[in-house]
């Protein structure tokens, strides 16, 4: 009796669906680049939480530009491994694509949570965000000082596609602080993280946070730290930012 109830104890555990599996996910860039990223796909709102990620040519997955398109910020698994997970556990909460897609000469399914709501997508055009910053100035010869949003540089962002955003100084837009890569990387349906850089080591702008979407597509909202050297100023300082959508 006892060996039966063990049994079934470990049959039920086993039967229990996956919430959780390994990925990875490559999103073009853009100029011949691949973000490169590995973590763990989960079931329920957190979606993709990458570990390790890092920048690389394509040509480094031997993949051609149409198929870079068809996988392009997707999760990914390779198939062999889905097909060996799948045959000692329960992936009922996840699907995968029937086509196969070569990355380094290696089969690969698009692998996605069922019944996950779709992100809802950016509406093409302008995103303008007013942005806060409170944090700390390094300068040389004195001490460091703090700033908050009651002192601090004004800033607006413009957010004009997926690959390209502006740093200006005043809010008519015409005074250009840094021109940004940007870049980004769905977290949910209504969120996703973001990078935006600009600079050379002795003059360079980092933003890195995330930020909400609202049921229109446009971006109401971010959280964010700043890091600058010689683009506000003469001075090395970290912050955190916050911004609000400016209505248009």
């Amino acid at each position: 009796m006892v060996f039966i109830a063990l049994w079934v104890s470990a049959w039920n555990a086993l039967a229990a669906p996956e919430t959780k599996i390994s990925a990875e996910r490559y999103t073009d860039i853009g100029g011949g680049q691949v973000k490169w990223e590995q973590g763990t796909l989960f079931a329920d709102a957190n979606g993709f939480v990458p570990i390790t990620s890092a920048d690389h040519d394509l040509s480094t997955f031997k993949m051609t530009p149409e198929m870079l398109a068809a996988v392009s910020g997707k999760t990914v698994v390779i198939l062999n491994l889905w097909i060996q997970l799948s045959d000692i556990g329960d992936y009922s909460n996840f699907k995968r694509s029937t086509e196969t897609y070569s990355i380094n000469d290696v089969p690969y399914v698009i692998v996605s949570v069922k019944g996950a709501t779709p992100p809802i997508p950016l509406e093409t055009g302008d995103h303008v965000l007013k942005l806060d910053t409170s944090g700390i100035n390094y300068c040389s010869g004195i001490k460091p000082k703090n700033f908050s949003a009651k002192n601090d540089v004004d800033l607006w962002l413009l957010i004009d596609s997926d690959t390209t955003a502006t740093l200006f100084g005043d809010a008519a837009l015409s005074d250009v602080v840094a021109e940004l890569a940007f870049d980004s990387s769905v977290i949910s349906p209504k969120s996703a993280s973001f990078s935006a850089f600009s600079g050379d080591a002795a003059h360079h702008i980092a933003i890195l946070g995330t930020y909400a979407i609202d049921p229109s597509g446009q971006i109401k909202s971010l959280k964010a730290t700043l890091i600058q050297k010689a683009i506000l100023g003469s001075c090395y300082s970290k912050a955190n930012v916050s911004g609000k959508r400016i209505k248009n």
